[in-house]
């Protein structure tokens, strides 16, 4: 669905920050993304939404270069959950999520049917039927984090791109919102690919996952074959213990006794 074939990204005045990035992911597939701080965790997001481009390589959509797509048709190919924010003030729950569908307006900017049915068809989906009347800014940030994940639904792209949605959400709400992306993600056939830091919670949420680690992809696979001691203590530079419990999986803990 989507592939990335040898892309290298980079800043003006810089050497490339990533270099070679070749990978692919699946529909219906939820593809962790993890490395220390300033891996290129953020910069290949970058170059997947078109906001920096690409030094060389390519990546496609459902076989389409995204590199020849105007904003407008790439914004239906790839939506984006960003960290999470304060919404602007003024709105309603459902005036915020129908911001979704500006790549599909007509010139006058006016909702169709087509249109409302997808914003409440999003609006099912993340559980928010019962606040689509109430003003945006009186949510809890775990509801305002649905509100944003409604948002980029509606886009109807097959490609999500979340960064870091758990940052700023205890992890009641952490656990709620990777499962209702994930039985999004398997219902509805989008492919997401989602930066997180919490080793743990990416070894049960995610398909696979992929490292990031000196400007390249250290290894991908799934979180057993990745969420390796050797590996993630090379990586994050610091010694890790792997636990295998029977019940939740893999769990993982920096060790003691760190230099």
């Amino acid at each position: 669905m989507l592939k990335l074939t040898n892309v290298s990204l980079g800043y003006d005045g810089h050497p490339d920050t990533l270099h070679n990035i070749s990978i692919e992911i699946n529909k219906a597939e939820m593809l962790a993304l993890i490395g220390k701080n300033g891996a290129g965790k953020t910069t290949l997001l970058r170059g997947l939404t078109g906001l920096l481009p690409l030094r060389s390589g390519k990546i496609t959509c459902n076989d389409k270069d995204l590199a020849s797509l105007s904003t407008r048709e790439r914004a239906q190919m790839i939506s984006v959950v960003p960290q999470a924010i304060s919404l602007p003030a003024g709105y309603t729950v459902y005036e915020t999520i129908s911001h979704g569908r500006t790549a599909y307006l007509n010139w006058y900017g006016k909702l169709s049917e087509t249109d409302r049915k997808i914003i409440d068809h999003a609006v099912a989906l993340t559980g928010l039927s019962a606040l689509t009347e109430k003003e945006i800014s009186t949510l809890s940030g775990g509801e305002q984090q649905r509100v944003i994940l409604a948002r980029a639904l509606v886009q109807n792209a097959p490609i999500m791109i979340l960064d870091e949605p758990t940052s700023s959400l205890d992890i009641h709400y952490q656990v709620a919102l990777l499962q209702l992306e994930r039985g999004i993600c398997r219902k509805e056939g989008i492919a997401a690919i989602f930066i997180i830091h919490d080793l743990n919670l990416a070894a049960r949420f995610a398909d696979r996952i992929a490292i990031l680690h000196n400007g390249e992809i250290r290894a991908v696979g799934t979180p057993s074959e990745v969420l390796r001691e050797d590996l993630l203590s090379e990586v994050y530079d610091i010694p890790v213990r792997v636990l295998h419990d029977p019940d939740e999986g893999l769990i993982i803990i920096p060790r003691t006794g760190i230099s």
